[in-house]
């Protein structure tokens, strides 16, 4: 056998080739991606099986959201639907509205024709009537209290006549006596044949005089009191128009009253007071799509018969439910991304609105409401949507396939590459989030960003026997 000689020593040829070629095999079944290699190599690292198909691949960061998935059914706001039905008893003269039909809030969708409206109509008019009787009474009651007051000037005329005319009486008495004792005298003086009979003509001539004007005063005197007595009269009757006035404003209160009451009633069945109408028209109480529709022209409805749905899809719930074991990450604010069978490629984004008070007892989880914006309309009421629960913001961590990790002595660890390339060890690590549907997990310690483990085939570095 030929020697080859190496460092002075004496080597056979077939134990030189016999390293080589089993390096040779070994490179032959394995599949490595490139990159670049761990940075440091541990103690006491082992050879893997030649025989075994593995991969390596590199440790490194990836952007992580963490995220629960949940599934439920798109439901109707409630508060975005609407039920068209009529306040009152009647016949449906006109339907204008039908199943598909968008409508906006307070677009007319049928015409009712009801005896109740008719009798709600005649009452109003009838207090209408009532008011504007009332009102002229009051304001002819205030017309003669004012003329009430304007009578008082005569009175108080009358007044100072009565009190002029009785001093003028008062004076043409006090002349009357004064002039008969001046004829009394003269007439004795006469008698006595002191004075001549002229003088006593004169004495009688002004007594008469005096006695013709306290006549006059005295029946001046007469018509002044009867003048005050009339104006004083008509005066005091104004006392009578206070009662009378009050009535009047208590009259015009009530008709008042009455009018907003019946004009209320009216506005409550759908018919403005001031609108003049042989039907009662139904309208929507808000926008959307008519889904439903029981009404037919010439049907008698009553109060209490649903006759249109109205819904309003540009906004939706989603309810979903939550597991025990997530709620204490789950609070309303988070965003949420879904997806539906019918449309696939498409997602959608919203937000948890309100969470449960309690847990359904038979599946122990937490019922959840998501707001979804659908101004597109192409979600649609009953789809079974797919949703993502976003809980925390974007975070890079160190991540790595979840076939790579294997247990030993209950411990997970993950087989690393040396700097050469040819052997490998154990090394334990800790996990964090872990993602079985794309199949990666979270390292939280034990591995470095570079670092080259292997992947697909861990398993049988696993039962070969290497050891951390």
């Amino acid at each position: 056998m030929t020697l080859l000689r190496l460092k002075d020593r004496a080597v056979s040829p077939a134990w030189f080739l016999l390293p080589l070629a089993l390096l040779w095999g070994y490179g032959l079944g394995r599949r490595e991606p490139t990159g670049a290699a761990a940075p440091d190599v541990l103690s006491a690292p082992a050879r893997p099986p030649a025989v075994a198909d593995y991969q390596v691949v590199p440790v490194g960061f990836r952007a992580l959201r963490e995220s629960i998935s949940a599934a439920g059914n798109l439901t109707v706001d409630p508060n975005r639907q609407a039920v068209i039905g009529s306040p009152v008893s009647g016949r449906l003269s006109e339907v204008l509205g039908q199943v598909g039909t968008r409508v906006s809030a307070g677009q007319a969708v049928a015409v009712l024709q009801s005896p109740e409206l008719t009798r709600a109509q005649a009452e109003h008019h009838h207090a209408r009537l009532a008011y504007r009787l009332a009102l002229g009474t009051l304001s002819q009651r205030k017309a003669l209290i004012r003329l009430g007051d304007a009578s008082q000037r005569p009175v108080e005329e009358a007044r100072v006549e009565t009190a002029n005319v009785q001093s003028e009486r008062e004076i043409a008495a006090s002349n009357l006596e004064l002039t008969r004792k001046k004829l009394r005298r003269e007439q004795q003086l006469f008698e006595a044949g002191v004075t001549s009979r002229t003088m006593v003509d004169e004495a009688q001539s002004l007594f008469d005089q005096a006695q013709s004007r306290w006549m006059q005063t005295r029946r001046l005197s007469q018509l002044a009191h009867k003048h005050r007595s009339r104006e004083e009269v008509v005066a005091g009757r104004q006392l009578l128009f206070q009662p009378k006035l009050m009535e009047a404003e208590h009259e015009l209160a009530l008709s008042e009253q009455e009018v907003e009451h019946t004009g209320q009633m009216l506005q409550d069945l759908g018919m403005p007071p001031e609108q003049e109408s042989s039907g009662l028209v139904l309208r929507a109480p808000s926008s959307g799509v008519i889904v439903e529709q029981k009404a037919t022209r010439g049907q008698a409805v009553s109060a209490d018969q649903e006759l249109f749905r109205v819904v309003d899809s540009s906004q939706l719930w989603l309810w979903l439910q939550i597991y025990e074991k997530d709620m204490s990450r789950v609070r309303s604010g988070l965003p949420v991304s879904l997806s539906v069978e019918g449309l696939p490629g498409k997602f959608f984004s919203g937000r948890i609105s309100y969470l449960g008070a309690e847990l359904d007892p038979a599946t122990h989880t937490q019922s959840a409401r998501v707001q979804i914006d659908n101004p597109s309309g192409r979600l649609k009421i009953g789809m079974f949507a797919h949703a993502v629960v976003w809980l925390a913001p974007t975070r890079r961590v160190l991540w790595i396939p979840l076939e790579a990790v294997q247990t030993e002595e209950g411990r997970p660890v993950v087989y690393v590459q040396s700097d050469g390339g040819d052997h490998f060890r154990a090394q334990p690590v800790t996990l964090g989030v872990q993602n079985s549907a794309q199949g990666w997990c979270e390292v939280r310690a034990g591995l470095r960003p570079g670092q080259r483990i292997v992947a697909q085939g861990s398993v049988v570095f696993r039962d070969s026997g290497v050891k951390p």
